[in-house]
């Protein structure tokens, strides 16, 4: 046992992520670095790649930021700066988030002394290569643990073989309800119906299914506008899509919003048409601010979801599933409201912050403990 004597005021966690730019693991990362215990655990955030809205934020927060200033995925000499980074840092716990930043980091943690190594799983990543998975199973035998953020995701990596499944926990995201307006009240639809998806602007988020949903629902009669807020590669062609199909005034661009609640008070039916997702944040911020929503039925969305009791889950690559299922919404006050009531119970019971800073605090404190024997 580690004696008040010999063990440190407080546990340092590095939080290694892949990119700077804002999404939903670097949404994670903020609220639990912001979460922890201050008496108990000190955080660093880490990325590889620079120039993105996490360093101003952690800057605002006081959270120490590092970047290796990566400049390719064959940019060998990030690894050695990482691996010196790491070094000068006096690190007692190293956690890592997406794929690239779990293998660079798992090697360059290994070999820079580092006691205790934890990767987060935070998708189900369809789009890996067999040589991914190879790198992945790897460098995972470097993880004292993996935590995945769904059931779906620690599934992926047992089915894939990347690690045994007592290796792997499943930590649900966790988010404060009380931050979110409850705007579950029952009331007749004003017309336009306003949409809303939050996601980066890239293929996996399946954003061309929407814009093909909400131009059929233009082509039935119903007056609707879609608000998309994120920020990606496909901007441009995705803005060019929407004005292809004459949508150029119902379908507004907002770009990356640090706070999507006053977004979220506005919106009528939230819509996830992601074509792999692991567990969402922006959904989970729309269910608790008791927006019904329609989401595809992919990774761990339906860990979030149960179809027809609190939103509507279809499957993915499918805008006229997408359309039926807003329409359905549309046309029902009173589905619109119990699916909304019932998303928010869900994430208040289910998904709380607390729970999640309880859940890895304990986790960190134990493996710390282990690595300190």
């Amino acid at each position: 046992m580690i004696s008040s004597d010999t063990q440190p005021k407080h546990i340092t966690i590095a939080h290694l992520t892949t990119d700077s730019q804002m999404g939903g693991t670097e949404h994670m990362i903020l609220s639990v670095a912001n979460g922890l215990n201050a008496q108990s655990f000190r955080s660093i955030v880490i990325t590889l790649v620079d120039g993105g809205e996490l360093r101003e934020r952690c800057n605002k927060a006081n959270i120490p930021y590092y970047s290796v200033q990566m400049k390719s995925k064959c940019d060998v000499s990030a690894y050695y700066r990482l691996k010196a980074l790491l070094r000068s840092l006096k690190i007692d716990i190293l956690h890592t988030y997406l794929f690239h930043a779990n293998a660079l980091g798992r090697v360059a943690g290994k070999h820079a002394s580092i006691p205790v190594i934890i990767s987060g799983q935070r998708n189900v990543d369809p789009w890996r290569k067999w040589y991914h998975t190879v790198i992945d199973r790897i460098t995972a035998r470097y993880a004292n643990l993996i935590i995945s953020n769904s059931r779906a995701g620690k599934q992926m990596l047992v089915d894939s073989a990347v690690a045994a499944s007592e290796k792997i926990a499943v930590v649900h995201n966790g988010i404060d309800i009380d931050y979110y307006p409850d705007c579950s009240i029952k009331k007749q639809i004003a017309y336009p119906v306003k949409l809303l998806t939050i996601g980066s602007l890239t293929h996996k988020k399946g954003h061309k299914y929407l814009i093909d949903a909400l131009s059929e629902l233009h082509s039935i009669g119903v007056d609707c506008t879609l608000t998309i807020l994120g920020e990606g590669q496909l901007e441009q062609e995705l803005i060019l899509y929407a004005r292809d199909k004459s949508l150029e005034n119902a379908v507004r661009f907002e770009g990356f919003k640090p706070n999507v609640t006053d977004y979220l008070s506005q919106t009528d039916i939230f819509v996830l048409p992601s074509l792999w997702e692991g567990l969402p944040v922006a959904l989970m911020q729309a269910m608790a601010c008791g927006i019904p929503c329609v989401a595809t039925n992919v990774g761990g969305i339906k860990e979030l979801i149960e179809n027809d009791m609190n939103g509507i889950l279809v499957e993915p690559h499918n805008s006229h599933r997408l359309c039926n299922a807003i329409l359905r919404l549309v046309k029902n006050d009173e589905l619109r409201y119990t699916f909304g009531s019932k998303a928010r119970t869900t994430i208040a019971q289910e998904y709380s912050k607390r729970h999640m800073i309880s859940t890895l605090e304990n986790t960190y404190k134990t493996f710390f403990k282990e690595s300190s024997l």
